[in-house]
């Protein structure tokens, strides 16, 4: 479904709603930020799927996956937060 959507935007809706309760480890969320074409919206699901990540340490390593400096930045203040 997720390859068959047209937007970034009805990606991220329809991964939100499908991954709601799911749990995934940090190289997972990493493949999914693949799936959307612009930096904005990965950091979006990036961001949203922080708190059903099980492996939260190595979540830093996800800023690889950015490639707007104001994206990297803005992940690197995400994470000083949580």
């Amino acid at each position: 479904k997720v390859v068959a959507s047209n937007t970034d935007t009805e990606k991220l809706k329809l991964m939100q709603e499908s991954l709601s309760k799911a749990r995934f480890t940090t190289t997972q969320v990493g493949v999914m930020m693949l799936w959307f074409d612009f930096d904005d919206t990965r950091l979006q699901f990036a961001k949203w799927a922080y708190s059903n990540t099980l492996d939260k340490a190595l979540y830093n390593n996800l800023e690889s996956e950015l490639t707007m400096q104001r994206d990297k930045d803005e992940f690197r203040q995400f994470l000083k937060q949580h």
